[in-house]
């Protein structure tokens, strides 16, 4: 094995810092008080199912930030938001990603707050290894919970996170309810009577 005469001391601690963590990159974490959200995606062109995330963020009033964070493509930047997102303030981390899935489960064993993990299906696939990946998480590592894939996982997501911050927050409490019940109205005095309202000629072009 060669030599290089490279010793990991206080004195070479800096240099690492800065080859691992250049100040451009520290520059992107935004000053200021965190928001109780941080949203984070391996991609941009993960916002397409993401957005649904934070839409839903916005209307429970919910602080939150958007981030790429690339687990393949920017390992040290996502060590960098993982290690110190706790310090920041955060208290609950949304991550989405597809293909093999790295992301969430590598930030949640960075950081000990709760990690909600979204499965982004990069194209229809019945094996769905994103999600299988997410599910695979081993026991005793950082714990990630699942909230399941696309459309329907980012607002799993939102909802699951708004409602562990509800438990420190009283009025998050009161919106997070009072859309369980508009939910619940409209399928009791919508979507109820627009199934029992169909025709049979309508039931069977669905049929069809």
């Amino acid at each position: 094995m060669a030599d290089t005469g490279f010793q990991l001391t206080p004195e070479t601690l800096p240099a690492i810092r800065e080859e691992y963590w250049p100040e451009e990159m520290c520059q992107l974490i935004p000053e200021g008080p965190a928001p109780d959200v941080g949203v984070i995606m391996g991609s941009d062109s993960d916002m397409r199912v993401m957005a649904h995330a934070l839409k839903l963020l916005t209307e429970l009033d919910v602080t939150h930030e958007k981030m790429v964070v690339s687990a393949h493509r920017t390992p040290n930047w996502m060590a960098l938001y993982g290690f110190i997102a706790v310090r920041r303030g955060l208290k609950v981390i949304v991550a989405g990603a597809g293909g093999s899935a790295h992301l969430p489960g590598d930030v949640a064993s960075l950081t000990t707050l709760p990690v909600l993990g979204v499965a982004i299906e990069e194209k229809p696939d019945g094996l769905n290894p994103a999600l299988g990946s997410m599910a695979a998480m081993p026991a005793e590592g950082g714990p990630l919970a699942v909230t399941g894939r696309e459309k329907a996982g980012a607002i799993n997501a939102s909802l699951v996170a708004a409602r562990i911050l509800s438990l420190a927050n009283p009025e998050l409490a009161v919106r997070v309810e009072q859309r369980m019940k508009d939910k619940s109205h409209e399928v009791m005095f919508e979507k109820h009577f627009t199934v029992m309202n169909m025709s049979d000629e309508e039931i069977a072009a669905l049929a069809a």
